[in-house]
């Protein structure tokens, strides 16, 4: 399984919105995300909730706000998956970011990472 790992303060819906179809629209369906929201105040907690109420694989929490490096450890100690994905919240991925990175990692038992080029 990969732990997704997706922390919000108040980020845009707009982009929010693009970043969880991106995460429900994987190839691969055994993942978890793990989100860490600093109790944003622009109604982006309240669109995670309503999106989280529709799959199981979502698992959120509201955290005190102590930057970013702090919401991706804290995701971290929560995830029970194989791998580990550090998600940002305003951005997307294809369908087969997923399947391809994972494909990577157990193609190469000894990498402890795996890294691709953005757009």
């Amino acid at each position: 399984m990969i732990s997704i790992i997706l922390p919000n303060l108040n980020t845009d819906l707009k982009f929010l919105n693009s970043r969880i179809q991106s995460i429900l629209d994987q190839t691969r369906r055994d993942w978890e995300c793990i989100v860490i929201d600093g109790f944003s105040e622009n109604g982006s907690w309240e669109f995670l909730c309503e999106a989280g109420k529709h799959d199981a694989r979502f698992r959120l929490y509201q955290k005190p706000k102590r930057g970013i490096y702090n919401a991706w450890n804290e995701g971290i100690k929560l995830a029970t998956g194989t791998y580990v994905y550090i998600a940002t919240s305003d951005d997307t991925m294809k369908p087969d970011f997923l399947d391809k990175m994972v494909s990577v990692l157990i193609n190469h038992p000894s990498w402890d990472f795996a890294h691709c080029c953005l757009e």
